[in-house]
């Protein structure tokens, strides 16, 4: 459907009343010369359309009352109708507010722009303002809403001057009197930094042992893994009242004992070696262990010579002098040293086991000499010698009867055969008698009188 048009104008003169009409240098960017142009089918702007249309309609009525005008959704109002309109001079008013809502419809026909921005510049100190470029904006042939947002409000930001780092020299010597150690500051960094908190100029330290603190840790730790001794320690200080092992130093510097107080010396055993000098029984082939080792046997053998008695031995037999077929008991008491003896025994001593020994008489009687040779672990030695006697047995016949030294034939007579060691009589083991026999006598039976 097409409206006839009052005036006829030329496309030069309408673009001259558009720039009058919408100030605006292209008039296709919102409306088309073309008549009869299909509208996008959006609901909402069908619905705006018609309300634009009957306004349209009622102004055609005002300017032509005969002419009975309707106009179709769908279709364009013949924008030459719309120019007549306002050349006219009639309803000047409406026509350009009609106009206005026109162009506003087909903006709506079209996107808005989304834009592409550059970073934020620093904040101005003095302006307190922030400004960015826009460097795209999307869709093609979008409408521009509102305007890009190029400049904004900020707040500068205020440069905090670092905190320092501090460069130490190392810290001094633990000192004894206040338990403190030192150190001084050799720099400080970055440049221009804030002191945020002191240097650590002091600290608490532990100060080192002296000599004499490592030598009696030493000793500890050698009186501990000598004997395995519960509560072992070295203690070479004199106690009274403790027990007679520990009232008296001369039984060793070490102190312990679980059910009691018992003093003795240190050794110089494998784990002793290890634990208190770091030597390994592993590397015995090595030259530095033989050195080591010889220095640390050297240190427990001084410490040990301090509180020793002198080594002494002495033997001791359960029964001398003995008689015929007496097994005698030998001990050897030893006393003094530094302990960890080992005993030596030669002579007529037998079956020999560390202090003990025997002398054997069943065999023979006779006098022997027994002796024994002792060392402690530091090598000293002591030596004894014990004479072991044996008494000879002697037998003492006598005639029980009869009294007459004459027997008639066919007679008998009876003997008593009394043993004797020494001048006492015989109480050693068993014996067993073998009468002498003679062509003239008829022996009876034997009876043995003198028995154990």
């Amino acid at each position: 459907m097409s409206y006839k048009t009052i005036k006829v104008v030329t496309q030069k003169e309408i673009l001259t009343i558009h720039r009058r009409l919408f100030k605006h240098s292209s008039i296709g960017h919102f409306l088309s010369l073309e008549n009869n142009e299909p509208i996008s089918e959006d609901t909402d702007l069908v619905e705006k359309l018609r309300e634009l249309e009957e306004e349209i309609s009622k102004l055609y009525k005002q300017w032509k009352p005969d002419k009975e005008i309707k106009v179709w959704v769908g279709f364009k109002v013949n924008f030459n109708d719309i120019l007549s309109l306002y050349l006219s001079g009639k309803c000047g008013s409406e026509l350009r507010s009609i106009a206005e809502k026109y162009v506003s419809l087909k903006q709506l026909d079209k996107k808005s722009c989304t834009y592409t921005y550059s970073d934020w510049s620093p904040c101005d100190e003095k302006t307190r303002q922030q400004t960015r470029k826009v460097l795209s904006k999307a869709p093609q042939g979008c409408i521009e809403k509102e305007r890009p947002i190029l400049e904004q409000s900020c707040t500068p930001i205020t440069k905090t001057p670092p905190t320092c780092s501090f460069k130490y020299s190392d810290w001094g010597e633990c000192s004894r009197a206040t338990k403190k150690q030192t150190r001084s500051v050799l720099s400080k960094e970055p440049a221009g930094c804030v002191e945020n908190q002191r240097p650590v100029l002091e600290q608490g330290c532990t100060p080192p042992p002296t000599e004499e603190e490592q030598r009696r840790a030493l000793f500890n730790c050698i009186c501990k893994y000598s004997y395995g001794i519960v509560g072992a320690h070295y203690h070479p200080e004199p106690v009274k009242g403790y027990s007679p092992s520990c009232d008296d130093t001369g039984n060793g510097p070490c102190m312990g004992g679980e059910w009691g107080c018992y003093r003795y010396f240190m050794s110089y055993n494998e784990n002793v070696l290890e634990y208190c000098f770091g030597i390994d029984s592993k590397d015995k082939g090595d030259s530095k262990y033989k050195d080591e080792y010889l220095k640390a046997v050297s240190i427990i053998k001084e410490e040990n010579k301090k509180f020793a008695k002198p080594l002494s031995v002495k033997i001791k037999a359960l029964k001398n002098p003995a008689d015929f077929g007496d097994i005698v008991e030998l001990t050897a008491e030893t006393i003094g040293g530094t302990g960890g003896y080992k005993w030596s025994w030669s002579g007529c001593a037998q079956d020999a086991k560390d202090a003990s020994a025997k002398v054997v008489n069943t065999r023979t009687c006779t006098s022997c000499t027994a002796s024994i040779t002792v060392a402690d672990q530091d090598g000293n030695t002591a030596s004894d010698s014990l004479l072991i006697q044996c008494n000879n047995l002697r037998v003492k016949l006598t005639k029980e009867s009869p009294k007459e030294n004459k027997i008639p034939i066919g007679g008998k007579a009876t003997f008593l055969a009394e043993v004797f060691s020494g001048d006492k009589p015989y109480s050693g083991p068993t014996l067993s008698y073998l009468w002498e026999r003679n062509p003239d006598v008829l022996f009876g039976d034997l009876k043995i009188l003198n028995m154990n």
